[in-house]
């Protein structure tokens, strides 16, 4: 009998599992056929940045909701414009261009992916690209809008430039790999000229490169991704993206100016030999930042840079070895979030670097290191424990075993500039201010990479001084009218330290 009650046990547990399947499967089976059941998108519109002509997007993607107690019945699907406009959908795992019947079951959802692709259009000027979903739901169809901008490129794998050059402005010109300037010859790189690097790119200069931006027509050598890696944080962002620019010993001369060179493995990397009287690179209103290693790594060579921006490092900011090097008017500063940093925004080490990898440094007797009504300054504080200090974003050396710091602070010149840095770096100069660790970044600069409202990073940065900055009005006035307008062009009207002028917040 205990048996026999146990089967029936089991028998009737089964049978109610059966029939309250069953009648779950029933709810489900019951569909929503009112014109007034209606699904709930979780955007209106999927928008792509601009998207270079034959270059893939990321992707994008959206929820189509069914809010409701029954089933709802996803009559059409469709890409309006088919695969001519150079959009794709995967809907539900279904990849295609015309879907049918497809259910959401109820208070369940179904995701959507959107990418792009974009033919060459007939215009090299961005033309916007427009699509749409149709979604027709018991009679009634809603749309969801696809919009992006097109850019035709040039697109070139290798490239070897053995004669005066000069590279067109009115296409992006899109680098797979390589980019060789041989000596002798000359590449010059007019305004508006736009090089578009992807992640096996780099630029080998052995002749000359001369890049003649201007603050309306910048010269960009920059990513080649420019859509979104998540959200609120595009491409344009992130470092590490291509690999660098490259000087090699037997070049001179290179001059550039109103040249935007962001988001590589490294910015520039300068090999001067052990001549220091040659001018061997001029940057002038350039911006070099956001590099996975140093921004400007220079042995030897004579180098000035003017009315300039370099940031956001990862390695060294500016990292100089034997060089003579004159920092006017700019700003070096370097509040990089992606990693731990591993340098100072400024290294001046007055000895030539070592030609391999673990050799000793050659000493030099003309190296040279002058800063005037710049800044540098970053994300490291000067320590003070008793009366020793360390930290802040000046490291010296002098190469040697002992790093004798006094004969290095014999080579460094200092006048009117905002540092942070320790006492001993400090005292060398002539009205050499101070970068106080009681004054937060963000209330200096218009943007350092953090969002004050919504409290997280967003890797945004603009080294604008806000008015209330302790360098405004600083800077000396004779440097400054060598310098009528600042990095973008706008007209200097307070005297102030650094490559910008005065921006406050809204």
């Amino acid at each position: 009998m205990k048996e026999i009650s146990r089967l029936t046990a089991v028998i009737l547990l089964a049978v109610g599992f059966v029939l309250a399947n069953g009648s779950c499967s029933d709810d489900f089976d019951k569909y929503a056929e009112s014109p007034e059941d209606r699904a709930e998108f979780s955007a209106d519109t999927i928008k792509f940045d601009t998207l270079f002509s034959r270059v893939s997007s990321s992707t994008r993607t959206f929820m189509v909701y069914n809010r409701l107690n029954r089933s709802l019945r996803l009559s059409e699907v469709e890409l309006v414009g088919g695969k001519s406009r150079g959009y794709r959908v995967n809907v539900d795992g279904h990849v295609g261009t015309k879907f049918s019947d497809l259910t959401i079951l109820p208070k369940d959802s179904m995701f959507v992916f959107v990418e792009a692709t974009f033919p060459e259009g007939e215009s090299d000027d961005p033309v916007e690209v427009k699509d749409s979903l149709r979604f027709l739901i018991n009679g009634r169809t809603d749309y969801v809008l696809l919009q992006g901008f097109r850019q035709n490129v040039d697109e070139v794998t290798a490239l070897v430039i053995d004669r005066d050059t000069i590279f067109g402005a009115q296409r992006p010109t899109l680098l797979l790999d390589s980019l060789v300037v041989q000596q002798g010859a000359t590449l010059t790189l007019p305004a508006g000229c736009r090089l578009l690097m992807a992640n096996k790119a780099h630029i080998k200069v052995r002749g000359r490169l001369m890049a003649e931006g201007n603050p309306a027509k910048r010269v960009m050598i920059e990513n080649l991704r420019h859509d979104l890696l998540v959200q609120d944080v595009p491409y344009t962002l992130v470092p590490g993206q291509w690999g660098g620019i490259l000087f090699s010993e037997e070049s001179r001369g290179n001059e550039l100016r109103y040249t935007t060179i962001r988001n590589g493995r490294w910015g520039i990397i300068a090999e001067g030999g052990k001549d220091v009287t040659t001018p061997k690179l001029l940057l002038e209103g350039c911006m070099v930042t956001n590099t996975k290693g140093s921004g400007l790594a220079a042995s030897g060579g004579y180098i000035r840079i003017l009315n300039s921006e370099i940031s956001n490092t990862l390695g060294y900011t500016v990292a100089l070895f034997g060089s003579v090097c004159e920092l006017t008017q700019s700003t070096v500063c370097n509040f990089y979030r992606w990693d731990n940093r591993q340098g100072e925004a400024l290294r001046y080490v007055t000895a030539f670097a070592p030609d391999v990898a673990g050799g000793s440094y050659t000493p030099s007797s003309d190296s040279r290191l002058i800063l005037s009504n710049s800044i540098v300054d970053g994300s490291r504080s000067v320590v003070k424990q008793g009366d020793k200090e360390s930290g802040g974003e000046i490291s010296l050396s002098d190469g040697s075993p002992s790093d004798n710091e006094a004969s290095v602070l014999a080579r460094l010149t200092i006048r009117n500039s905002y540092v942070r840095a320790r006492s001993s770096i400090l005292n060398v100069g002539y009205n050499v201010m101070e970068a106080d660790k009681n004054n937060p970044a963000d209330s200096i600069y218009y943007s350092v990479g953090y969002d004050l409202i919504k409290k997280k990073y967003n890797f945004r940065y603009d080294y604008h001084p806000l008015p209330n900055a302790p360098f405004v009005g600083k800077a000396d006035p004779a440097i400054i009218a060598l310098f009528p307008h600042d990095l973008t062009g706008e007209p200097r009207r307070t005297a102030t330290v650094g490559a910008f002028e005065v921006k406050p917040r809204p």
